[in-house]
């Protein structure tokens, strides 16, 4: 099936870097309210559409860009019942409060700011993005003004920016490993990668398996068609606690400073130094390189993860070729398993390279909040999202481990440097990250939005 460019929400390609300020604002909205399907079909004409995206002149002009997507709940706030819903997959229609999904994730939902089973419900996102941050915030007033003439009110907000060299707070290069479509609107190097199947991002197109992903049907009407599944979760990052904790367990080598000590230490837990080399082309020391490299395996020039250890970071979120039996294999499976991120860093930065501040009389807190919003588009949340999050980030056997977890984002625990002729084992790592809140959505496309909009 041809990629209808004109239906798509442009998020599905486009991460807007050149609209660099962004602002999320959670929804809850009026049930049954007319007002409410007058809001959605406003929305309908705000929201940016992927034929446009792919026009770069058109993206300099635009001084702003608009999207929507809703919950299971929202959906049933506009007038869906919740027998229509069990179309849907069940995840979705859980929520990612529910407690079967908690625990596939690791969450504590009790514990959120927002998007808890305690918390007002969240119907819908809008995502705003900017060029300024006053131009957002300008953004932000405007629609929230629609949000509450529809009877609506905003329930939770979270500003969010992208950071100087698209570090992320902890001070590493992010957003490298990114898939795309091979018959999307983007073309790009994708090194060993091959192109995924449009399905892998959008609903009712062919994925990885060749496979239909399933498109919901109701009342008559393909809702899920050129829709794709967000991901939303909010990650406190404790920028201080993580590079206090690498300081202390650093050794440095012979001519290495504390410093680099720990810098190289840092970047055995993410798999990459911080400039975004990747540690299985640069093993021992930074290049000092500011980079994309994505042209790389590890089956044959790290099987044993003595250049980038096998339980880091980097490894776990994709693992390329190294899992068994074989390498083929490995590339396949994890093909089927791949998000395509647009989630950015929010909170004040620490103002340069974290690992040259002295930590040891700093606190996260005291600082102020900062973290990433990390969103995830896919076509499945069950065999994607959750998938990875369960069976390689959270998973204590991870490619022949034992008990230990992702370094970054896994709550903390045991770590394993690869070494040789000896390994080194860190025990006893505080939590780096700390989730704060999230839901998951559906982003529909344009014709759907303007159904529901009608319902």
């Amino acid at each position: 099936m041809a990629l209808d460019l004109v239906d798509i929400q442009g998020l599905a390609f486009y991460a807007y870097s050149e609209h660099p300020f962004a602002a999320y604002l959670h929804v809850h909205l009026a049930p049954h309210d007319p007002r409410t399907g007058a809001w959605v079909r406003e929305m309908a004409r705000h929201v940016r559409r992927a034929h446009n995206a792919t026009d770069r002149g058109f993206r300099d002009r635009q001084r702003e860009t608009v999207h929507v997507a809703f919950t299971c709940a929202g959906l049933q706030a506009l007038g869906l019942t919740h027998q229509e819903l069990l179309a849907f997959p069940r995840e979705f229609v859980h929520g990612m409060n529910h407690g079967l999904r908690a625990k596939v994730l690791g969450d504590t939902p009790a514990k959120w700011t927002f998007g808890g089973p305690e918390q007002p419900p969240i119907h819908a996102i809008v995502l705003l993005y900017a060029r300024t941050r006053d131009e957002r915030d300008e953004l932000v007033q405007a629609h929230a003004g629609r949000i509450e003439a529809a009877g609506a009110r905003v329930v939770h907000r979270d500003d969010a920016h992208i950071l100087p060299q698209t570090h992320e707070h902890f001070g590493f290069h992010d957003g490298i490993s990114e898939p795309h479509i091979g018959d999307g609107p983007r073309t790009k190097d994708v090194g060993p990668e091959s192109s995924l199947a449009p399905g892998e991002l959008l609903v009712g197109h062919t994925d990885e398996y060749d496979q239909t992903n399933p498109a919901p049907v109701l009342r008559g009407f393909d809702v899920g068609t050129n829709g794709t599944f967000v991901v939303y979760r909010k990650l406190e990052q404790r920028v201080h606690a993580f590079w206090r904790a690498m300081r202390e367990r650093a050794r440095p080598r012979s001519q290495e400073t504390p410093e680099q000590a720990s810098v190289r230490l840092a970047a055995s837990l993410v798999g990459r130094w911080p400039g975004g080399a990747p540690l299985v082309d640069h093993p021992d020391r930074d290049p000092g390189i500011e980079t994309s490299t994505n042209d790389f395996l590890y089956a044959e020039k790290d099987p044993h993860g003595t250049r980038c250890p096998v339980g880091s970071h980097a490894r776990r979120a994709y693992p390329r070729d190294m899992l068994a039996p074989a390498q083929q294999d490995s590339l396949t499976e994890t093909s089927r398993h791949r998000l395509f991120r647009r989630g950015r860093p929010y909170g004040p930065p620490v103002g340069k390279p974290p690992w040259t501040l002295n930590v040891s009389d700093r606190d996260d807190d005291a600082e102020g909040k900062r973290g990433l919003v990390f969103i995830a588009l896919c076509g499945s949340l069950r065999r994607q999202f959750e998938f990875i999050q369960q069976t390689w980030v959270l998973s204590t056997k991870f490619a022949g481990l034992h008990d230990e977890r992702d370094p970054m984002i896994g709550g903390g625990g045991r770590f394993t440097v690869q070494c040789h002729p000896v390994r080194r084992c860190l025990v006893d790592l505080p939590s780096f990250v700390e989730m704060r809140g999230g839901a998951y959505f559906f982003m529909p496309g344009l014709r759907a939005l303007d159904w529901l909009g009608k319902l």
